[in-house]
């Protein structure tokens, strides 16, 4: 997968994410895809289709995304 797809893919996750804590689902603090996968009851756009390369590589990108956000950056 090209960096430019994986872009895509975790824009549409972090959308998603965003949509989710707008609605009070997913807590706001969350730093990491796996802190806000424990409040998710449905999967995150097309994650669960990609395969494990390409989607450790989308889930790094969301986890920066969030950590970034959160004024935690590594």
């Amino acid at each position: 997968m090209k960096q430019d797809q994986v872009e895509q893919h975790a824009s549409e996750i972090i959308d998603a994410i965003d949509d989710r804590m707008r609605a009070g689902v997913i807590p706001n603090d969350a730093l990491t895809f796996a802190d806000v996968s424990k409040h998710a009851t449905e999967p995150f756009g097309d994650i669960a289709v990609l395969d494990e390369f390409d989607r450790d590589h989308v889930i790094r990108r969301v986890d920066e995304v969030l950590r970034i956000r959160a004024g935690g950056v590594d």
